[in-house]
């Protein structure tokens, strides 16, 4: 694993701990809740069918809330992963200016009553690579590492899930 890697996962971690206090979050729904009442902001969740090749979420914060919309067809794992992914944007305070993240098809399926093109201009984001998706990526990856570890429930065996927290444990 690359330093940048062990750094940016540490960082993530210290950020879990200022949100909660402690390291003993037990589901993302407590990590959304500790989030909206350290920012004194309610953070709604709202399950969406995206169109394939789009975005799976879409973190909007709007004047009185921040919107985090989320694929519904997937599993829990991949739905915490995708909730976990817009929480890193909040943690690290991050702001879009990438234009040509979302299309605007999909903005109009997630926000009808709003300017495609201005979603796309402020909040899209798709590229994993750019420095903003790789900490949210991360951010998400030590929080679901951490549920896991402090969850009461056994872990699901299935091949899908035992591959990813394998990958995340290895990881960060």
């Amino acid at each position: 694993m690359r330093t940048n890697d062990l750094i940016l996962g540490q960082r993530c971690k210290r950020l879990i701990r200022q949100v909660t206090g402690s390291n003993s979050i037990r589901t993302i729904d407590e990590l959304v809740q500790q989030f909206s009442e350290r920012n004194g902001r309610s953070i709604t969740l709202i399950p969406v069918q995206t169109p394939a090749a789009t975005p799976c979420g879409l973190w909007i914060s709007t004047q009185h809330e921040d919107r985090i919309y989320y694929e519904e067809r997937t599993s829990p794992l991949h739905r915490h992963q995708i909730i976990g992914h817009e929480l890193g944007h909040l943690a690290f305070n991050h702001q879009s200016n990438n234009q040509s993240a979302i299309d605007l098809h999909a903005a109009q399926l997630l926000m009808p009553n709003l300017d495609p093109e201005l979603i796309r201009q402020m909040f899209g984001r798709t590229y994993f690579d750019a420095p903003q998706e790789r900490e949210a990526e991360a951010f998400a990856a030590v929080a679901i590492k951490m549920i896991a570890r402090n969850s009461n429930t056994p872990r699901n065996k299935d091949c899908a899930t035992e591959r990813f927290t394998q990958a995340v444990e290895g990881g960060f």
